[in-house]
């Protein structure tokens, strides 16, 4: 009858974590057995699939005085020449700085932005890492998802001071919020649209599972351990991107 009662209890348990937060146990069972699992919409609790949301939400800041003083500049990232897309386009290459693509880091890029880089630079499994651009008055379609097993990262660095900037992953619809980041697989399908008069700016990244543990206790890489003074310029008052 104790066997019984302890069965039951078991499976009552493993219904109840499937209902409130598969990734809990499914992360460790997939690493197990070397299975993908994907999870349809969002992950409410992103620490547990990806502990180092919690460094980059950190040091957002700094993140984003790196990316004010690339916009400033206009040149490497031209901001102000890019157009008021026609509804229903995909955004082109002029909307994204890219840092890593294909696994692959581009050096010049990664010079304009070092203490970017450097803090993705450890983040194991990370294929992907740019800044994207959804200009004023930009919609873009309802892109399917891909076979691939990835975990997308969207943090929001510049976001439209009076709303009307929304995101879409499977069924799930939300507001975009500065420093609000958000994560999901890449099977699901993915949609945003910024129908206010200013820019909004994400730092983007795109993580291969299954992956390693993440080591959160060294929070900076040995290359971000500089003078944050020397690197990060001040932000401007009135920046007119905003």
């Amino acid at each position: 009858m104790d066997v019984v009662l302890l069965l039951v209890f078991f499976i009552v348990a493993i219904a109840t974590l499937w209902l409130v937060e598969p990734s809990l146990y499914l992360s460790p069972l997939r690493n197990a057995l070397g299975k993908p699992t994907f999870k349809k919409g969002l992950y409410p609790h992103i620490e547990y699939e990806f502990p180092e949301h919690l460094i980059l939400t950190e040091y957002r800041l700094e993140i984003k005085k790196e990316l004010i003083s690339l916009l400033l500049d206009g040149k490497s990232f031209p901001i102000k020449a890019m157009k008021v897309s026609p509804k229903g386009k995909k955004a082109d290459s002029r909307h994204q700085f890219i840092l890593m693509t294909g696994g692959r880091w581009l050096e010049e890029n990664c010079k304009l932005c070092p203490f970017t880089s450097s803090m993705i630079h450890d983040i194991p499994g990370v294929v992907s890492a740019q800044f994207s651009v959804l200009s004023p008055g930009m919609e873009l379609e309802l892109q399917p998802g891909k076979g691939k097993d990835r975990l997308c990262y969207h943090l929001p660095l510049i976001v439209p001071r009076l709303g009307h900037c929304k995101y879409q992953v499977g069924d799930s619809i939300g507001n975009w919020r500065s420093g609000e980041a958000i994560l999901f697989h890449d099977s699901n399908s993915y949609c945003a649209s910024n129908l206010s008069d200013e820019f909004r700016i994400l730092l983007c990244l795109q993580i291969e599972r299954p992956r390693s543990t993440a080591t959160v206790e060294n929070p900076l890489p040995s290359k971000a351990l500089l003078n944050l003074s020397e690197i990060l310029p001040g932000e401007s008052k009135n920046p007119s991107f905003f």
